[in-house]
Formats: C-alpha cells, structure tokens, sequence
C-alpha cells in the first residue's frame, strides 16, 4: 500500500511511502527489563533527510496483579542516531485496592522520528513489567473467540 498527498502544518512535505504490519500473539513478561514484542516493521527511507511517521497501537493490555503498571518503548535499530529506545510511554492498568488483575484497554503510541539514512529501520514495540513479578500482557486473549490485535504503522514523510 502506498500513499502521496500532502501533509499539512508547518514544514509539512508528501507521503512517499506506507507500511503497516499487525500480530496477534499473546505477548507476556514479569520482568522490569523491556523485552520485544512480535510487533516489528522496516522501512527503507528514500531520502536522508525524510523523517518516519512510527504510529504504534497495543491492544488488550492486562496487568496480572493490581500493583502492576506496563511500561510500553518504541524500539528501532539502524539510522545515523544508532539503535535503542527513542520514547517510554507508560501505561497504567488494574491498579486498584486487591490483587486481582485488570486490563482490556490498549495504548497508541505515535513519534516522528528522523532516522538520517537511506539504509532500513526496523520499528518495533517494547514492553515490561513496573514491579518485576508480575506478569503484563499485550494482545491478552480475553475469550476463547477473541484474538486481539496490535498493529505498527510507518510512514515517510519526504522534505
């Protein structure tokens, strides 16, 4: 899929190009270290000084005890900047007076990034525990007939 038309706003160019990848897998983790998720695109920019639209959707967040926060970073190896975390983005779910687990709602992440390169970057979502025991969840299977989804979105935006 691809799309030309203009942005508006201040320095605003043209689309050159837009990908997007969804998954379904049930994601989890108890640790406070960020682990990825299955949740990963690349994308070659055209030119070194387009910059990429990275817009990051995670579904059915559930936290497995009330004390529990995720903390969701978008991820992204290559570019002249190196690899790493650009942004942490936290969420909070089920945090109430018991230790029952809560979730269902999900986070959308969206960062403009200017990656300085014509070689591909690879995208992805990265996500982990606040306490380091508990576990969290992305894309958590609620019934037997629902299959969340979580999906990242890129786009170039040319100069």
């Amino acid at each position: 899929f691809a799309f030309t038309g203009t942005v508006s706003g201040a320095g605003g160019g043209k689309i050159g190009q837009v990908l997007n990848t969804v998954w379904s897998n049930n994601n989890s983790t108890s640790s406070s270290t960020y682990s990825a998720t299955s949740g990963t695109l690349a994308i070659t920019p055209s030119a070194t000084n387009s910059k990429i639209l990275v817009i990051v959707n995670a579904c059915s967040i559930y936290c497995s005890n009330s004390d529990t926060n995720i903390d969701l970073a978008i991820s992204r190896s290559g570019g002249a900047s190196g690899d790493g975390n650009i942004l942490e983005f936290e969420g909070t779910a089920g945090y109430d007076q018991d230790n029952v687990g809560q979730g269902g709602g999900g986070s959308t992440i969206s960062y403009l990034d200017s990656p300085a390169t014509t070689s591909a970057v690879t995208y992805g979502l990265q996500f982990r525990s606040s306490n380091n025991s508990h576990n969290v969840y992305i894309n958590h299977w609620v019934r037997g007939d629902v299959r969340p989804r979580s999906a990242i979105t890129v786009m170039e935006v040319l100069n």
